[in-house]
């Protein structure tokens, strides 16, 4: 039996237990109780049946002086005082006013003068003889003692004497005792059922904490796999889920770490693929011309081009790692200012312009009909809309033409009538170092479309992109616009 269960089944059984101890003391008294007011009233009312029996039998002309005599003379006297004794197990005496008493003692009537009575017996006569009846019980060092009296009156309504009863409660004492043995006997049964009750119900409740205490341990193994399969609508049952979802927490996080560092390293594997070619270039350039084998100066300064020319990728690849290396950092926080999407937009189309015309590309934007807001930094944007429309002017060939316009809805939209892409290119484009056909033959470092999408995500900004082989690709931004900047 597990702690908890033990510390459940000692509560429960303490809160018992004093509950039946004070039942049992409280219906003990009550049954006694019961008893002796039971008795007193039967003495009670026997003694005044008595009197109105003694009263009918009463010859005429009795008197206070003469009753002890009166009853003394009466026929069956010693039979009615006898067969009252059978039948009720009582003492019955009939006494006077002058203290005569008359009673039945082995079958004799016996009269005696002052007999000396306890006081609570001299009450109950006392009150009698003034023409009350009364009975009291009271105890004595021998168990209780009853004590009833009743008047005797004459055909004149006078008080010639009294029925007194004394009844030693020796049966009540004895009834008393078994009904607290009975009592007693039941309440153990009683308790030894409940213990049983209380351990079983102890144990079934314990038993899913046990079960959920058991589980806990196993993740601290790497088992992430374990489930409770509790299902209780109560606290027990919220801890079991919640212990579930930890569960299922732990191992999506166990996932995304091992990914991660799949991720991880797939990226150190492209950088170093990525520097091995124009590191190698360079060096091979640099001994080339520090061996004195290229000596023509046409061939020099054609190597120090070539090396010039990776020199400046090498740059842009170690500026384009540190931006998405920043924009993947949690700690870093962008701005949140509201941008006008009509400046932004403006801004770029002067600097994407300039560079359509170094190839012949027509490009056609109009300014937006209204001013869209939206929350975030300035630079990050304009970087993102650059990134897509050096893409744009990149895949497009001279004579061609790249639409930049924004929609009734406030959303940008790059078009181009470009080489387009198939299916497969589209699913990578947001890859790192993904080139594809005119990337890869101009140099490009396949990081530009990554850090756009990572610059869009910081933001909210959706990025929905569709494309056709030979007819182009259109490239829809959708901001978050924040209604109360704008106008």
């Amino acid at each position: 039996m597990s702690k908890l269960t033990t510390k459940l089944v000692l509560m429960f059984g303490v809160v018992i237990v004093s509950y039946a101890v004070i039942l049992v003391y409280n219906f003990s008294h009550f049954t006694a109780d019961v008893l002796n007011s039971h008795h007193v009233d039967i003495i009670f009312r026997g003694a005044e049946n008595v009197a109105e029996t003694f009263e009918r039998m009463l010859p005429e002309k009795t008197g206070p002086e003469n009753f002890i005599q009166s009853i003394k003379s009466l026929e069956n006297v010693e039979y009615s005082l006898a067969m009252l004794s059978d039948i009720s197990d009582y003492s019955y005496s009939l006494c006077d006013r002058n203290g005569q008493y008359l009673y039945l003692n082995d079958n004799q009537l016996i009269e005696k003068q002052d007999i000396s009575l306890i006081p609570e017996a001299e009450t109950v006569r006392d009150s009698a003889l003034a023409g009350e009846s009364s009975c009291i019980e009271f105890p004595t060092s021998d168990g209780h003692i009853i004590a009833g009296a009743a008047p005797i009156q004459n055909d004149s309504g006078e008080t010639v004497g009294i029925i007194l009863i004394l009844h030693q409660a020796s049966d009540s004492i004895a009834m008393q005792s078994k009904i607290n043995s009975f009592l007693f006997g039941l309440t153990l049964v009683v308790l030894l059922l409940l213990l049983l009750v209380i351990v079983f119900m102890s144990n079934r409740f314990t038993a899913p904490i046990r079960k959920i205490t058991l589980i806990a341990k196993e993740p601290a193994q790497g088992n992430l796999t374990i489930q409770t399969h509790i299902h209780q609508k109560d606290e027990i049952g919220e801890l079991a889920y919640s212990m579930d979802q930890l569960a299922i927490e732990l191992r999506k996080s166990k996932e995304i770490q091992k990914n991660e560092a799949k991720m991880h390293d797939n990226f150190l594997a492209d950088i170093s693929h990525e520097l091995k070619t124009p590191v190698t270039v360079i060096r091979g350039s640099l001994e080339a011309l520090a061996d004195g084998v290229i000596k023509n100066p046409e061939d020099v300064a054609a190597y120090y081009q070539q090396m010039l020319s990776e020199s400046r990728y090498l740059q842009k690849l170690i500026q384009d790692l540190l931006m998405i290396s920043t924009l993947k950092t949690k700690e870093f926080k962008i701005k949140q200012e509201p941008v006008h999407l009509s400046e932004v937009m403006s801004d770029t189309a002067m600097s994407a312009r300039g560079m359509a015309m170094k190839k012949k590309i027509q490009f056609v934007t109009q300014a937006p009909e209204n001013d869209f807001v939206t929350l975030g930094d300035y630079e990050l944007i304009r970087k993102l809309l650059m990134l897509i429309l050096d893409n744009a002017v990149k895949y497009t060939e001279s004579g061609k033409s790249i639409y930049y316009y924004q929609t009734q809805k406030g959303e940008i939209v790059i078009q181009d009538e470009g080489v387009g892409m198939d299916q497969e290119a589209l699913s990578n484009i947001f890859k790192r170092f993904y080139r594809q056909g005119k990337g890869i033959e101009c140099g490009s470092s396949g990081m530009g479309l990554a850090i756009a999408k990572e610059i869009a995500v910081r933001h909210q900004i959706e990025i929905q992109v569709t494309s056709k082989l030979g007819v182009g690709t259109t490239f829809t931004l959708i901001f978050p616009i924040d209604h109360d900047q704008g106008k």
